[in-house]
């Protein structure tokens, strides 16, 4: 049986910005969640998050509650 509540993500190099927004957080606060965990994440290359960077991410809080973009 297919859940009537499925949802569907689009995955795409985000900003920092946009990637807070996405999880209704500040920027700083973004920061402070990801801080623990930047050696594993790694540095952005430019302003985006790869997207493997965003799949670490997501894996450890989970995907958020808002379309990223």
């Amino acid at each position: 049986m297919i859940s009537s509540s499925a949802t569907e993500y689009v995955v795409k190099p985000c900003t920092h910005a946009a990637l807070a927004k996405a999880y209704s957080v500040s920027r700083k606060t973004l920061y402070n969640w990801l801080r623990p965990h930047q050696e594993e994440i790694g540095k952005r290359c430019g302003y985006k998050y790869s997207l493997e960077q965003l799949f670490i991410i997501f894996d450890k809080f989970g995907f958020p509650s808002l379309s990223i973009g």
